[in-house]
């Protein structure tokens, strides 16, 4: 007879393969699961600041000069209406002006508000073009219609080249005649024009679940002069030889004009490249001698900094301004002719004067940033969540002066 014993602990095997199996399983899904999460929530992110960004853009264009603060900017857009004219499209005619058949190339220029164009044949003789808004705006704007008849027949093709191809191709054995169906220009509110998402949640990062900041950026224009002199009476107030970043401007700025000398030298006469060395070390000891006969000589540079509009008022500071305008070489050349007897017999009798100003302050454009730093930790959900945790969510990025940190410069 046969036996129907099966071996001792089969069935606690059976249950711990089949429990590991899940555990398999899970350690690959739910992990993935979270990722992708973090990706939604990195995309979602990014929708936001868009959308927050086309507010801002647009507070500036109906009101000349750039805002940063948040409410305020959602109370304007809520209130703000934008007229909408006809929807172009986008026309270019193939075939040569005197040939016997007409071909064109159709499609359009707004592809935010538009994706496609569809056409319906009225009859042999023609066809009707339709500009389609996306599904988000198409309770705004209305489709563009244009309308192409040919008497000796007119034929249409969409050219599906690729994903993104709108394009059609129209074409026939005569001339095409076309025009647009009437287009009243309509008046909507801007944030149903504009924004792809709903005003009630663009201000919030949805990682973080607090409010994107804001901060205006301010161009600012810096300038600064320093005046080197023999003082008139007596031993100098400020001394250069005592100061050793205006010692070494100094010595850098008698140093690039040697230079320029000696290029001008050199493309004359390309002979004397070798002795390059010894002819700046000669056309120096010449400004220098220039310097010994009372020649006064002057440092200026200016520079545009681009920073948030807290900071401006740092840059009233000359120690600041200063720090960001005049910077010197010291290389091995500079040090030799810094240290030769006559250079530092002429500058422990100089004298410099300072002067460092902000002179201008341009608001540019703001920049959206999420509410965090490098990543933010999500909080747990579960305990799955704790044992197959994949790190924080990193930082999405932001727009600066509308310029996306994700994508290339626009």
């Amino acid at each position: 007879m046969a036996s129907n014993m099966h071996p001792k602990g089969n069935w606690v095997f059976r249950i711990l393969i089949v429990v590991f199996l899940i555990l398999l399983l899970t350690s690959i899904h739910y992990p993935k699961k979270l990722w992708d999460e973090q990706e939604r929530l990195t995309i979602d992110s990014r929708e936001r600041m868009e959308n927050l960004n086309f507010v801002i853009q647009r507070f500036h264009t109906v009101n000349g000069y750039y805002h940063a603060n948040l409410n305020e900017l959602l109370d304007f857009i809520e209130k703000d209406s934008i007229e909408v004219r006809r929807p172009l499209f986008e026309i270019e005619r193939l075939s040569l002006y005197d040939s016997e058949s007409d071909s064109f190339l159709i499609g359009f220029i707004d592809r935010y508000h538009f994706e496609e164009i569809v056409t319906e044949v009225v009859n042999e003789d023609s066809i009707i073009l339709k500009m389609i808004p996306k599904p988000v705006f198409a309770d705004v704007i209305k489709p563009s219609v244009m309308v192409m008849t040919c008497e000796k027949g007119i034929k249409d093709s969409a050219r599906g080249k690729g994903e993104d191809d709108i394009y059609h191709l129209v074409w026939s054995r005569g001339n095409i005649t076309r025009y647009d169906l009437p287009y009243d220009t309509i008046n909507v509110a801007t944030k149903d024009y504009l924004l792809f998402r709903k005003t009630d949640d663009i201000n919030t990062d949805p990682i973080s679940s607090d409010q994107y900041k804001l901060d205006l950026n301010a161009r600012v224009t810096i300038e600064g002069k320093v005046t080197y002199a023999f003082p008139r009476n007596g031993e100098p107030e400020a001394s250069v030889i005592k100061d050793e970043l205006m010692t070494n401007l100094l010595i850098n700025k008698l140093a690039r004009k040697a230079r320029a000398k000696v290029d001008a030298l050199l493309k004359k006469d390309t002979t004397l490249f070798e002795q390059q060395l010894s002819l700046q070390g000669d056309y120096f000891e010449v400004e220098l001698a220039g310097l010994a006969s009372g020649k006064t000589i002057e440092i200026e540079d200016s520079r545009e900094i681009v920073t948030p509009i807290d900071s401006v008022d740092s840059y009233r500071d000359s120690a600041v301004i200063k720090s960001n305008l005049f910077h010197t070489v010291y290389d091995s050349l500079i040090k030799v002719w810094s240290n030769l007897p006559q250079t530092t017999e002429i500058i422990s009798k100089m004298t410099f004067e300072e002067s460092y100003e902000l002179v201008k302050i341009d608001t540019i454009g703001v920049r959206i940033k999420p509410p965090f730093g490098e990543e933010f930790q999500l909080p747990s959900r579960g305990i799955l969540s704790r044992i197959f945790n994949v790190g924080p969510v990193d930082n999405p990025g932001f727009i600066d002066n509308n310029d996306l940190s994700w994508e290339e410069k626009r």
